[in-house]
C-alpha cells in the first residue's frame, strides 16, 4: 500500500514537472531580448522598448508591452539585456518582421 502510494505520487510529481515546463516554454514565447542597449543608473527599461517601438514606426504599440527589464549581474562594464514580455504572439512576430527590414 505504501510502495503505491509512493509510486502514484512520484508519477504525479513528474507529470507536474513536465507541464511546469511546457507552461514555461511556452511563457518565453511573449518575450523578446533587446542586446546592447546602454546601461544607465535608474533607467527605465519599459519606457526604452516604448522608445524602440516608436523608432521602428509602432508608436500605438506601448499597450503590447507587459513589461521589462534587464537581466544578469553586470560584467566589465557590458550592458545587460533587457527582456520584453509582450502580450501577444502575433504583435511580436510583426514586431520582428518589422525590425528585419532593411534600413531599420
Amino acid at each position: 500500500m505504501l510502495e503505491e502510494t509512493k509510486k502514484r505520487l512520484q508519477e504525479q510529481t513528474e507529470a507536474l514537472e513536465k507541464k511546469m515546463e511546457r507552461m514555461e516554454r511556452h511563457s518565453r514565447d511573449f518575450n523578446i531580448r533587446v542586446l546592447d542597449v546602454v546601461e544607465e543608473e535608474g533607467e527605465d527599461c519599459l519606457s526604452i522598448i516604448q522608445d524602440f517601438l516608436a523608432l521602428l514606426g509602432l508608436r500605438d504599440a506601448g499597450g503590447e508591452v507587459e513589461n521589462a527589464h534587464r537581466t544578469g549581474k553586470t560584467r566589465d562594464g557590458k550592458p545587460r539585456h533587457i527582456i520584453a514580455k509582450l502580450y501577444s504572439r502575433p504583435f511580436k512576430r510583426n514586431l520582428l518582421q518589422v525590425a528585419k527590414k532593411p534600413g531599420k
